[in-house]
């Protein structure tokens, strides 16, 4: 029995009937894949912090050694400051951006089901706008429940062995995540950059 099994077997026991916090299997739909939409959303989603700090040593390097001042506009307020961004030595920051902002969307896409699941028994509100935007908060609760540490391991252990291999991702990403926020320091008092938002 595997680690990943071992933990989540030993919280599913301590879950009671009675217990009025939600189990980790609620913020979960049946089946497998589910879970690895999740697992995928979520590993992607972490992968943002190393995509920005090497974004950053990168930016600031390049800007370097083409003589350009090493200025970091984060300026995000329209699509086209964005696209301009992208232009820049500083692209993967603007990627990172982008990736950080579609996997919110997904991620509350993937959790709208559970929302819909949850009201199923529930006395219908009287206008529809009202309706869709209490199933919206819902859903954005969930997915904050969703990529929470216990349910990860309860969508890793129903994963089996392909969840295994995504749990050692998630680690790797993590360690990948320290090392670029390190060498991003790094750059930073070695070449010097300003930020502006």
């Amino acid at each position: 029995m595997n680690r990943l099994t071992t933990s989540t077997g030993a919280a599913a026991e301590s879950w009671t009937s009675d217990d009025p916090r939600l189990h980790p299997d609620a913020a979960l739909l049946p089946g497998r894949h589910d879970s690895a939409r999740l697992i995928t959303v979520y590993l992607v989603r972490r992968s943002f912090y190393g995509v920005l700090f090497i974004g950053f040593a990168i930016g600031v390097i390049v800007a370097d050694a083409q003589a350009d001042a090493k200025n970091l506009d984060l300026d995000t307020s329209s699509s086209g400051k964005i696209a301009a961004g992208l232009l820049t030595p500083f692209a993967l920051v603007f990627l990172a951006l982008i990736l950080r902002l579609v996997t919110r969307w997904v991620g509350l896409a993937l959790a709208y089901p559970l929302a819909r699941q949850y009201e199923r028994d529930l006395p219908p509100r009287q206008h529809g706008a009202a309706s869709f935007v209490d199933r919206l908060l819902i859903a954005r609760a969930f997915r904050g429940f969703r990529w929470s540490y216990h349910v990860r391991l309860a969508a890793f252990e129903r994963l089996g062995g392909t969840g295994a291999r995504l749990a050692r991702a998630d680690r790797i990403i993590g360690v990948v995540n320290i090392v670029a926020g390190i060498c991003s320091l790094v750059t930073l008092v070695t070449f010097g950059a300003t930020i502006t938002t």
